[in-house]
């Protein structure tokens, strides 16, 4: 239904959606709804650079939010466990199903989870500069990712759909001769790490109604800090972000919100931490 081509169909629904949900249709890449070939296709809309500005996009150690969303964040996954999820399975293995790659990130990796509601802007990007690396599909269920299911013994996010995203952070500005590599990489479609580059993890979730989880970028790209990296069609979803255990320090006011718990406000490009080279 959320693909049906027919504008008889689906522009009434966009023009219900803007109302209901008062979308500024102005921060809008392509404001004339007609101009959408469905419904989904507006859901994953595309807004305007000036619409979510980017917080310092020259300091590599400023951390920005990926999404417009509810945010948590937490120390390392125990704290995650204590004050926000209950789902007895949840473990950086199980989440990022690859017990092998979670050890890079530590006994203690650093954790922010993104809840959008499907009000919410629905595309997401990158919260550093950084080249991508490995990405995996991991087959699920389509679970809600409300707080109440969060909050019970279900296993929301290691249970639904979701893809994991490598992403090789910048610790300095890179040269010209590790540009080239990075070039090179990009055209053989690989994903290496290039040097002077700490891992992270951006793990995007599908949840109820998600009919898909599309990216803007392929591995061994380089993106800048606030560029697209992907977006979700219709429904609720999360992104999650890893960090190496020690590596990023999150704004005392997010830790202490999470800690109550409640979860906070966010936009793309606003700054949630900074991490530690």
């Amino acid at each position: 239904m959320y693909d049906n081509p027919d504008p008889k169909f689906y522009i009434p629904h966009i023009q219900s959606f803007i109302k209901t949900y008062n979308i500024a249709t102005d921060q809008l890449l392509e404001p004339d709804i007609s101009k959408y070939k469905n419904f989904n296709a507006f859901f994953s809309r595309q807004l305007k650079p000036s619409a979510r500005p980017v917080t310092d996009p020259e300091d590599l150690s400023v951390l920005t939010s990926p999404a417009d969303s509810r945010l948590t964040v937490f120390e390392n996954i125990d704290a995650a466990k204590k004050f926000w999820i209950k789902g007895k399975q949840f473990t950086l293995a199980h989440l990022l199903d690859d017990p092998h790659l979670a050890e890079k990130f530590g006994a203690n990796p650093s954790i922010a989870i993104f809840r959008l509601a499907p009000q919410d802007y629905h595309r997401f990007h990158s919260p550093f500069r950084a080249t991508l690396g490995k990405r995996s599909s991991i087959h699920g269920t389509y679970y809600t990712v409300n707080p109440q299911a969060i909050n019970e013994n279900l296993n929301v996010f290691t249970a639904n759909h979701r893809q994991v995203q490598i992403m090789n952070v910048f610790t300095s500005v890179p040269s010209p001769e590790v540009e080239a590599e990075i070039a090179a990489d990009n055209s053989a479609g690989q994903g290496s790490a290039p040097p002077n580059t700490i891992p992270f993890a951006l793990v995007a979730v599908g949840a109820m109604l998600v009919g898909s989880i599309g990216w803007s970028k392929v591995g061994g790209q380089e993106v800048q800090k606030g560029e697209d990296l992907g977006f979700f069609q219709y429904g609720g979803s999360t992104t999650i972000l890893v960090a190496p255990e020690g590596k990023v320090v999150w704004d005392a006011d997010l830790v202490k919100s999470s800690e109550m718990p409640l979860e906070s406000l966010v936009r793309v490009g606003e700054k949630i931490g900074r991490i530690n080279f």
